[in-house]
């Protein structure tokens, strides 16, 4: 016992010596900046070989977010967000999709111990840059193996708000990135300002929600092998479309990185087999023990294809 003991508090030393805190300290205001500011903008979303523009309004009440996209080039939309609830309006086509329970990701939530992630990722202090006439400060999250993404973060000096991210594979290629052409903090929320602008009463609507869905702790189903520091943090029972039976999906996360792996009853055609990609999201399918197993996730696609292949029945 004394021994695992000292070998935890060696274990735990070694993770604060890998950290850097001024990095920590940047990404930890970033994350309440996120929330908190008030703020317009006009952003440019890269992924693959698609370009598109985005204005932006983002406001907090002092208890939730309310924020407004609107796409300024291709297809028209509008996406509008108050908390955790998301509704997506496209005019052309006349539909809206309402999302309840939405959580937001990456890089506008963080975990809270930063430092619990030393031993799969690596932060660095990479210097200053100039982004929407702004000075930054460069952060990157760096990969210590090929089985998650990295980022690079240029965070305002006045407010740690994010002006520019790029995601990048394991050898540091950008896969998609985000960068602000114009930014403004705003004194007041002024709320009106993030309804939405284009929705009429000919519209259809889909509703999704969380009654669709029941949380349990336990599976029938084990892994022979996980990527490092990935474990297991929700069971979902979830009701999906054209599927007769509920499908189990086992939600796993290393603390920045999300993948879900669906398991299907054999019945009709596979939702997939082998693999396929699309920006940062990946998946893998295989057909396993009387099921269909699809892993998906934004990560690299050895990451899917080890977890769906991994997968087996206790």
């Amino acid at each position: 016992m004394i021994r695992g003991l000292c070998f935890a508090l060696l274990l735990a030393a070694s993770s604060l010596a890998q950290a850097n805190p001024e990095a920590i300290q940047w990404l930890e205001r970033m994350v309440s900046s996120s929330q908190m500011l008030n703020y317009d903008g006009t952003f440019i979303y890269m992924h693959g070989k698609q370009l598109e523009a985005m204005s932006i309004v983002h406001r907090y009440d002092g208890d939730q977010e309310h924020e407004r996209l609107l796409s300024l080039n291709g297809e028209a939309r509008e996406v509008v967000r108050k908390g955790n609830n998301v509704t997506c309006i496209w005019p052309d086509s006349q539909k809206v999709m309402v999302d309840h329970g939405v959580k937001k990701t990456f890089p506008a939530k963080l975990p809270a111990d930063l430092v619990a992630l030393t031993p799969v990722y690596e932060f660095k202090m990479l210097g200053e840059a100039r982004i929407a006439q702004r000075i930054t400060q460069i952060v990157q999250i760096k990969p210590r193996d090929r089985y998650r993404y990295g980022f690079k973060l240029w965070l305002d000096k006045e407010t740690a708000l994010p002006l520019r991210s790029i995601r990048t594979d394991s050898v540091g290629q950008p896969i998609e990135q985000v960068m602000y052409t114009d930014f403004t903090l705003q004194p007041k929320a002024g709320l009106q300002k993030t309804l939405p602008r284009i929705m009429g009463k000919s519209y259809s609507w889909v509703i999704n929600d969380d009654n669709n869905e029941m949380s349990s702790a336990t599976t029938h189903w084990t892994f022979s092998q996980l990527p490092a520091g990935f474990t297991l943090k929700r069971v979902i029972m979830e009701q999906m479309p054209n599927v007769a039976e509920k499908v189990e999906r086992l939600v796993f996360s290393d603390g920045l990185s999300t993948i879900s792996v669906y398991i299907e009853k054999k019945q009709g055609k596979a939702p997939l087999s082998g693999g396929s990609k699309m920006g940062a999201m990946t998946a893998f399918g295989v057909n396993k023990e009387g099921y269909y197993i699809t892993a998906v996730g934004e990560v690299p696609q050895i990451t899917t294809r080890l977890l769906a292949s991994a997968l087996k029945l206790q």
